[in-house]
């Protein structure tokens, strides 16, 4: 969670997404965590209107090893 925190906070938009549609893209979904972390922050600290995720991978489930 600690690391989703930091991703968030390291969000640095070119112009204002206030009312748009967004789409995040990451390469591997592990948890979904950060997913979740940065779509919050977009929709509540940044105004957007909504806020999609687009993943490449997924790893499987039960093999995330802490």
């Amino acid at each position: 969670m600690h690391a989703a925190r930091e991703h968030a906070a390291a969000l640095k938009l070119r112009q204002s997404v206030e009312g748009r549609r967004i789409l995040l893209v990451d390469d591997v979904f592990t948890t979904g965590t950060t997913f979740h972390t940065v779509d919050k922050r977009l929709m509540t600290e940044c105004g957007a209107s909504e806020v999609r995720d687009l993943v490449l991978a997924r790893v499987p489930f039960g093999t995330i090893y802490w």
